[in-house]
């Protein structure tokens, strides 16, 4: 179990650069870790779908309609980074995180939708470092070593091998996280279908 200040330990470490015991100290290298963690945190949360960030919720309509094209729009939640999916009650909706046949737009702080309530699925922020994952602990550590090398160490010596440690994090990362459900798959629509000839009718996915 990791707290924020240790995360950014490992990455000064990263650095070939000394601890610290708080981001409040006066001296270089936690004032630039203050500047940046909230934003380094907020990408790292988003790229990837880490299973400690998932988050489900049931958004009811807003009073205030669209001016067109939908019936309904509905406000997104406070923590939420990045709209994965809409819900549905599709034969897919166990399997895969969006229900093709759901259609929906993300505008500014709405979501335009006709069917209310709306579920959705999304990735949250994720403050407390009690809940992360190891493999996001490593990789969060090496994007931030990334994010501040240059301007504590003024030196390229040692930020190829970071960002190749970084790369590194995030496929172990993806690989340890694919085993913890079941895969996603493709859906087979009229669209995909196009592609193929009527003397090759392949399909590549179950017809929802």
């Amino acid at each position: 179990m990791a707290s924020q200040i240790q995360i950014c330990n490992v990455a000064l470490v990263h650095c070939g650069e000394a601890s610290i015991t708080s981001l409040n100290e006066d001296g270089k290298a936690a004032r630039v870790l203050k500047r940046v963690y909230d934003v380094v945190l907020d990408q790292a949360l988003t790229d990837y779908r880490w299973y400690f960030a998932v988050e489900r919720a049931e958004l009811a309509a807003d009073p205030t309609a669209p001016a067109f094209g939908f019936s309904n729009r509905f406000q997104v939640p406070s923590d939420l980074l990045q709209l994965i999916g809409i819900g549905g009650d599709t034969n897919e909706s166990k399997r895969n995180y969006t229900a093709s046949e759901t259609i929906f737009k993300r505008e500014g702080q709405y979501i335009m939708a006709d069917d209310a309530p709306l579920k959705i699925v999304y990735v949250k922020r994720v403050t407390d470092p009690s809940l992360y994952s190891p493999e996001f602990v490593k990789y969060l550590s090496y994007l931030l070593a990334t994010t501040i090398f240059y301007d504590l160490t003024k030196g390229a010596d040692r930020y190829t091998a970071l960002v190749q440690g970084r790369e590194q994090a995030a496929k172990q990362a993806k690989f340890k996280g694919a085993i913890q459900n079941t895969p996603e798959v493709i859906v087979a629509s009229e669209w995909i279908d196009s592609r193929f000839s009527d003397n090759y009718p392949l399909r590549i996915g179950p017809v929802v």
